[in-house]
């Protein structure tokens, strides 16, 4: 029976691996393990199951997109609504849970022009941070890659002054109530970091907005920092 590790330290049988597993925790040689793996894990569109792209370009644009994603909806820019078990939602778990980072882009991509032009100024991106656990575990922070992506597209900055104090339960596994009491003094800023301007714009960025929990945290330690202004910019929220 093959083996692989499943990042916490357990051995896991090749029928439970998903391609995450076999992926290197550094990106040095993360192209050449998909490559790999493509022959062993073959790769079919989230949509209508073609072989070789993770979203063939038909399904892409049909993905049911915001008409109005300059429009924020209580001060968080979305590209597209978010529903279980949609391609949507199976392609940003590709990207999340299974390590494909090639969606990053994909993802990215679903906003057609940048949210924040019509603001002025020069929006800072701030990634909504993970626990130093659960990046060794998954060998990435999802919302730094969005950043990244969103900064090179836009020609934006990225700051990562946020720094997660302590190690939560997931949110996907809580809901409502659960998810405040999940994370309240979860974030904090970090010791190296000079107090935020009150005349910069602070994007938090995020992969999926449920509760607005999360990013209802965040903005709590900017604004206390000194921040004035501050929103999110998500790949999907919840209607």
């Amino acid at each position: 029976m093959y083996a692989c590790n499943n990042g916490a330290g357990h051995a896991v049988s090749r029928e439970n691996c998903s391609r995450r597993d076999f992926l290197p925790r550094s990106g040095t040689f993360m192209n050449l393990a998909h490559a790999l793996l493509n022959i062993f894990f073959p790769i079919y569109c989230v949509g209508c199951g073609k072989e070789g792209l993770h979203c063939c370009a038909v399904c892409l644009a049909a993905t049911a997109r915001f008409a109005h994603t300059t429009q924020p909806w209580n001060d968080v820019y979305a590209a597209c609504p978010f529903e279980d078990h949609s391609p949507l939602a199976e392609l940003i778990h590709r990207f999340k849970y299974d390590g494909a980072m090639e969606v990053a882009a994909l993802l990215a991509g679903l906003y057609a022009e940048n949210p924040l032009s019509r603001l002025g100024g020069a929006p800072v991106l701030v990634p909504v941070p993970l626990h130093t656990r659960r990046v060794n575990m998954r060998g990435f922070n999802q919302s730094a890659i969005l950043a990244e992506h969103f900064a090179a597209r836009w020609n934006m900055e990225v700051q990562e002054v946020l720094v997660r104090t302590r190690y939560t339960r997931p949110q996907v596994e809580l809901s409502g109530e659960g998810r405040e009491k999940n994370l309240r003094g979860a974030f904090a800023m970090k010791k190296s970091v000079a107090p935020l301007s009150p005349e910069t714009l602070y994007v938090l960025v995020d992969d999926v907005c449920t509760t607005g929990s999360t990013l209802r945290e965040c903005i709590k330690v900017l604004t206390a920092a000194g921040a004035r202004n501050v929103c999110g910019l998500v790949i999907a929220r919840t209607v």
